[in-house]
């Protein structure tokens, strides 16, 4: 049996609430995961980078979505008036047979 704070994977002394991550091979202080979008282990030494990274990521996103609907917007807007403007105005009631009234045959 090992003392306490031994890691058996590294065969090393931890520190104190480290974890050993599986995919790095290697014990992390303060372990909290593994991120494939960074490629490390998150823990004490990027904690803060991993956030600013997740914070970044959000804003990017809510900008690049308001951006898309913006942009949308102004198209469908511009479409819309194209076609409004494209279309003539309704045209006048068409009278049959001279103008006396009443349609067709019936003078």
């Amino acid at each position: 049996k090992y003392p306490e704070g031994f890691c058996t994977a590294c065969v090393h002394q931890r520190p104190p609430r480290a974890h050993h991550c599986r995919v790095t091979d290697r014990c992390i202080a303060k372990y909290d995961h593994y991120c494939f979008y960074i490629g490390t282990s998150v823990g004490l030494g990027n904690y803060k980078y991993f956030v600013l990274f997740v914070w970044s990521t959000l804003v990017h996103s809510c900008v690049v979505l308001t951006a898309s609907a913006t942009r949308l917007a102004l198209l469908a807007f511009s479409l819309l008036s194209e076609l409004s403007a494209s279309t003539p105005p309704p045209a006048a009631p068409h009278t049959y047979g001279g103008g006396t009234g009443g349609g067709p045959g019936g003078d």
